[in-house]
């Protein structure tokens, strides 16, 4: 059975350098950013939405645990209190351990302690090239609410 653990000190760290390193990639692999910026970008966004660390208000982050073992992580929060929407930061689950069913798991661990703090639903941003966090969020029962389109252009 898949738990979650919260993050506290001093695992805060390892937790963020993960979350960066993903951000960072994931904005590489989209064309957003390039790679000689992406980290300290990556860095920025985050610690600027972390203030307070793993302290920070509105903020829950967790170990995913599967039988004393940790295989992913997940960030979600709330960056405007006067609304009952969640937004999961951040998710993943480590690549031995993808593909049995722990992200489907985990998202409706998610969506329980969500519950508890008292959200009535839940937003994210998944990067289209990420096909895998696609498909895991549309069988989960998110809908698309916007699009983001790009064309590469000859100069």
């Amino acid at each position: 059975m898949l738990s979650l653990t919260r993050i506290e000190q001093p695992d805060f760290e390892d937790f963020l350098s993960r979350v960066i390193a993903m951000y960072a990639e994931d904005s590489i692999q989209a064309s957003r950013w390039i790679r000689e910026a992406a980290f300290e970008k990556s860095r920025q966004e985050t610690e600027a939405l972390l203030g307070d660390r793993e302290k920070t208000k509105n903020h829950y982050m967790y170990w995913l645990d599967f039988v004393g073992q940790k295989i992913g992580y997940a960030w979600f929060g709330n960056v405007e209190p006067t609304r009952q929407q969640a937004y999961l930061f951040a998710l993943e689950i480590f690549p031995d351990y993808q593909g049995r069913g722990f992200g489907k798991e985990a998202m409706r661990r998610i969506e329980e302690q969500a519950k508890e703090y008292g959200f009535s639903s839940i937003g994210l941003h998944v990067f289209a090239f990420n096909a895998a966090a696609v498909d895991l969020y549309l069988h989960s029962g998110y809908e698309i609410v916007s699009h983001m389109m790009k064309k590469k252009i000859d100069v």
